[in-house]
């Protein structure tokens, strides 16, 4: 799923601001907002996912030595 096209764009589009003053500050406001927190949440994701993959690396790294 293309985040930009699919999701983001849903929820811009979506924020009104009364007779539309200021429009373009509260969406760009927003926008920001989502992008600080997927890029937080992915990070979480690949730092929980990182003793996982070093515990692969090593038994991969056993077997092709072996």
């Amino acid at each position: 799923m293309d985040l930009e096209r699919e999701v983001i764009r849903d929820i811009i589009s979506e924020v009104s601001t009364p007779g539309g003053i200021g429009i373009t500050m509260a969406r760009n406001a927003v926008r920001t907002l989502l992008v600080k927190t997927c890029a937080a949440a992915c990070s979480t994701a690949w730092a929980g996912s990182k003793p996982a993959i070093d515990l692969a690396k090593t038994v991969v790294e056993e077997k092709v030595s072996n």
